[in-house]
């Protein structure tokens, strides 16, 4: 494609741009590499496999610019700096993020999951990927509030910012098999074709899958390996991030119910106390109430129970920030699915903060009535049920008996 004059200049600027920084793209590239390798290997729950970093060549860019400059008027580019961090297993992902997250500015709207891309029955490339800022590069801003040097956006080709992408070894050689593929020039691909790709695509996802379970079963067969309260929790972190059923059963609640899927920390707290207090103690016990219903029963229940009204849709919980979104959360499904198993079992040494004994009561009588007449609309108990229920934000310790039957 032939440029315009005035296009053909801003390609050169650009260009004159990487070369006055082409030093700083290679010393901020090895420094964030050690950086991030250090960090990631201290941290035992992370399998590391490597860290590799990269600065894109002259003539990449250039290729690049060319292309973007006739679509996009911003011609912003931001993945100068590359680095991939690859795991031995997929769910070592959740640690990775969250290190990345402690260290780096990642820039509002660039996180994209390739695996939240996939439908329900779809298997592919999944991959976490973001742009971020070093903040110990970015010295001119250090002396702001960290609220407003996170709102800064750092100029285009900024030696200061790198493209982050998370992978496990096994998505990460089906990623550079299936990009190699590409590049022989095949731009239609036969029905014969498609479907060896996507039963390809599915055997390399039950590849991570089956290492994650054989190295789960490895840990607990170990001597000192049985389940403990710590180990639920870093094992539920999983299954949230990870598990196909349970991400699946999120997004199917959060539809239901119209609210954004929203991660935020207290949310994991209320879902691990939830499946301690439902005697959820493994992650077979996690994965067969999932399976409840063919996997309805979380959905079922969040559509009896669920208060829209409050932000974090737990109808008792007392404390929360004025300002938070009313919105779903990642383990909302294990949250509303463990609530309605506490007829087959209660814990009495756990309990809720933010979820009283009555309205406990009343999750243990829906729950049942779910189990027991999986035939009846959700809807239709849920009208039965919000006549008799505790008002929202009732914090009552005197459980009642609720009348489901139509």
């Amino acid at each position: 494609m032939s440029l315009t004059d005035e296009q053909e200049r801003r390609v050169a600027r650009e260009l004159n741009v990487y070369d006055q920084n082409v030093t700083a793209y290679r010393s901020n590239a090895r420094e964030l590499r050690k950086r991030l390798g250090t960090a990631l290997k201290k941290d035992k729950r992370i399998h590391l496999h490597a860290v590799n970093v990269r600065v894109k060549e002259r003539k990449h860019l250039e290729k690049k610019l060319r292309k973007k400059v006739a679509t996009d008027p911003t011609l912003r580019i931001e993945d100068i700096i590359g680095v991939r961090v690859i795991t031995y297993y997929r769910d070592d992902a959740v640690w990775v993020e969250q290190i990345l997250h402690e260290m780096l500015w990642v820039h509002p709207g660039s996180y994209v999951n390739k695996g939240d891309m996939l439908e329900d029955r779809e298997f592919g490339y999944r991959s976490i990927q973001f742009v971020a800022t070093m903040p110990w590069v970015s010295r001119d801003v250090d002396r702001l509030p960290e609220h407003m040097r996170r709102m800064i956006q750092v100029s285009s080709l900024s030696p200061a910012v790198a493209e982050v992408q998370i992978r496990s070894i096994i998505e990460h050689a089906w990623a550079e098999t299936e990009h190699g593929l590409q590049y022989h020039g095949v731009t239609t691909l036969s029905r014969d074709l498609r479907r060896r790709f996507a039963l390809t695509a599915a055997l390399v996802e039950n590849v991570d899958e089956q290492l994650i379970a054989i190295r789960d079963e490895v840990v607990l067969e170990r001597p000192g390996g049985t389940e403990t309260t710590d180990n639920l929790a870093v094992n539920l972190q999983r299954i949230i991030e990870t598990d196909r059923a349970s991400r699946a059963l999120d997004r199917r609640i959060a539809d239901a119910l119209d609210l954004p899927i929203v991660k935020a920390l207290k949310h994991q707290r209320e879902a691990e106390r939830a499946v301690m207090i439902a005697g959820l103690r493994t992650d077979d016990h996690i994965r067969a109430a999932l399976a409840e219903q063919d996997g309805d029963l979380g959905l079922r229940m969040a559509i009896v129970c669920v208060d829209v009204d409050h932000p974090l849709i737990l109808p008792d919980a007392i404390h929360h920030e004025i300002d938070e979104p009313i919105a779903a959360f990642p383990g909302i499904g294990v949250y509303w699915t463990a609530l309605a198993l506490l007829h087959r079992h209660r814990d009495p040494v756990w309990s809720f903060s933010s979820v009283s004994e009555g309205r406990l009561g009343e999750y243990t009588e829906v729950g049942r009535y779910l189990m027991e007449h999986p035939e009846q609309s959700a809807l239709s108990i849920r009208e039965r049920y919000r006549t008799q229920c505790y008002p929202p934000g009732t914090n009552t310790e005197m459980p009642h008996r609720l009348h489901l039957d139509p």
